[in-house]
């Protein structure tokens, strides 16, 4: 009987942890993003992204946020450079909102997004 108890705790703990980390799998990467900035020498000008959701683990995610990226800044009369920033509020996958500060290129800031870019929690 003790050894049916601890066989049926231990198959439990395995299935909630598969379920999880299935949950979390498929949200990985997934980002709502609340609000949007561009940084640039030109001036500050706010995106059009509001509730917008990118995966931005993907490289069809990571596209099409660029691609925002470049219209936005096309819309407001400058081009992006390496020097200005993108700084974007988003909700996780357990809805805290948060802020991430990327550099304006697409090949730098998709380094920084796929090495677990640096993200400030917010109060």
């Amino acid at each position: 009987m003790k050894r049916v108890a601890i066989l049926l705790i231990v198959l439990a703990v395995i299935f909630s942890a598969t379920a999880f980390a299935r949950d979390r799998y498929d949200m990985d990467g997934v980002k709502v993003i609340t609000s949007a900035f561009i940084h640039t020498a030109k001036g500050d000008f706010k995106l059009d992204l509001n509730r917008r959701v990118f995966n931005v683990y993907s490289e069809m995610g990571l596209d099409a946020l660029w691609k925002e990226l470049c219209d936005c800044a096309k819309k407001n009369g400058c081009t992006l450079q390496s020097c200005d920033k993108i700084v974007i509020f988003f909700k996780d996958y357990w809805d805290v909102e948060k802020v991430a500060v990327l550099t304006a290129d697409r090949e730098i800031m998709a380094d920084e997004i796929l090495n677990n870019f640096s993200t400030y929690l917010l109060m």
